[in-house]
């Protein structure tokens, strides 16, 4: 009777792994899948791939096998585990939406829509419904040649110093004592009506990784009172731009023209590289070369080649978002006086209410010194100049799909600038409101 007992335990218990085993609930295949939830996907390909040895044809290891392999962005080997599963289930819609996915990043845009649109014929809930119509509208955009983005914005500023005057009216010379009269001679105050229109129009090329970005800017600033420091400024880019998984290499062509108080000031032409890269969706680099050359239409002794270097990193956790950025800049006029070098360091913190508002709080500061001496200083100049900015963003309107909005942005900027030279130091507050609309 023992031995019966016994027996039929043993036959009970192997028909309960046996089942277990057919529908992939072994401890082997739990422990893979449980690494795939954690986002271990590395340790969960490594553990999904010894069960699949074991049974190769089971429908719930090739699933999560081939989701391991999605993220890890294998997606041919995340095909081939989704398409086992149709052999013996040809009618499964999860997996058909998954195989589509795997097409859309494989930029085979034609098999994924008839996947998707396929999908959405045979009516799948709701949730489902609107998964498939944004991933369409995904290739929409992949597929379409010519594609539009730009944005129009006006703001109203208050500045309490507009020309930067000095904080003393004593100037120290190699001479004696100067005393500023004019214009300039003391802190002035104004305010300033601004516009902004720039556009980016892309050209999708037939290798579709490369396309040709061209992007037109006009920026105006009208002053209430002090109109020879109005600010007329047009500027154009246009270059080829490379897209990978995680980077975008863009180079381009510029070339700006800005006149101050409706006099020719300066043109400036040149080169820009840029390199963004993403190895996660919360990390950004960004590293940007550029070299231009500067002409000023008022002093030539100020016309120079300018050359650029700049490094930016951003970093987003949950609602929080740390950017720093650092850079050196190099301005080799015809006038000694005028080249310098500059260090460039600051960082921001932005911090997300909610999708609608947001702070941020930046730091900034330039350290420049310049290689000629001025005529009436004994001192070659050294400006020390920082920049601290507080701000809030509010979206007033988004359309439903997200790409429209209107945004109101309020913003407060105080700045030091300490100079070798006391001509050259001054402090002024600078407060922005400003309307955007983004399409």
């Amino acid at each position: 009777m023992r031995l019966l007992t016994i027996s039929l335990t043993i036959f009970f218990l192997s028909c309960s792994l046996l089942q277990a085993a057919l529908q992939g609930n072994t401890p082997g295949f739990a422990k893979g899948k449980e690494f795939f939830k954690t986002g271990h996907y590395q340790e969960a390909l490594e553990q999904l791939t010894r069960e699949f040895h074991d049974d190769p044809a089971n429908p719930e290891i090739n699933f999560y096998l081939g989701r391991t392999a999605f993220e890890l962005k294998d997606y041919e080997a995340a095909l081939m585990a989704f398409e086992r599963i149709l052999i013996v289930e040809p009618g499964n819609i999860r997996v058909q939406l998954e195989i589509a996915r795997c097409y859309l990043q494989l930029q085979s845009y034609g098999e994924a829509r008839r996947i998707f649109e396929k999908a959405l014929a045979v009516n799948p809930p709701p949730a489902v419904q609107k998964n498939i119509k944004m991933l369409l509208s995904i290739i929409d955009k992949a597929e379409r040649k010519h594609s539009f983005s730009g944005l129009i914005s006006v703001g109203l500023n208050y500045d309490d110093n507009v020309r930067v005057s000095p904080g003393t009216q004593v100037i120290d010379s190699i001479i004696g004592d100067i005393i500023l009269t004019g214009s300039g001679a003391e802190e002035e105050s104004d305010a300033i009506y601004t516009t902004t229109m720039a556009l980016n129009h892309i050209y999708n090329l037939p290798a579709r990784q490369f396309s040709w970005i061209t992007s037109p800017t006009i920026y105006n600033a009208f002053y209430q009172d002090e109109h020879d420091l109005d600010i007329n400024f047009f500027g154009l880019s246009t270059g080829l731009a490379w897209q990978g998984e995680e980077m975008i290499w863009k180079n381009q062509l510029l070339a700006s023209h800005l006149d101050l108080g409706y006099d020719r000031y300066m043109e400036e032409y040149g080169l820009e590289s840029d390199l963004i890269i993403f190895p996660t969706p919360a990390v950004i680099l960004s590293l940007t070369g550029r070299i231009s050359r500067r002409d000023y239409f008022q002093d030539s002794d100020k016309d120079s080649l300018n050359t650029q270097l700049s490094l930016l990193t951003s970093i987003t956790s949950g609602r929080h978002r740390i950017s720093l950025d650092m850079g050196l800049e190099y301005e080799n006029s015809d006038g000694r006086v005028n080249q310098y070098n500059r260090f460039i360091l600051g960082a921001r913190y932005d911090y997300s209410f909610s999708s609608k508002l947001s702070a941020y709080f930046s730091l900034r500061n330039h350290n420049s010194k310049y290689q000629g001496r001025e005529l009436m200083f004994a001192d070659k100049r050294h400006d020390d100049i920082s920049y601290c900015t507080i701000g809030l963003a509010r979206t007033l309107w988004t359309d439903s799909s997200g790409g429209k909005s209107l945004t109101l942005q309020i913003n407060h900027t105080y700045t030091d600038a300490d100079s070798n030279i006391d001509l050259y130091s001054y402090k002024k507050n600078v407060t922005y409101a400003t309307l955007t609309f983004l399409f």
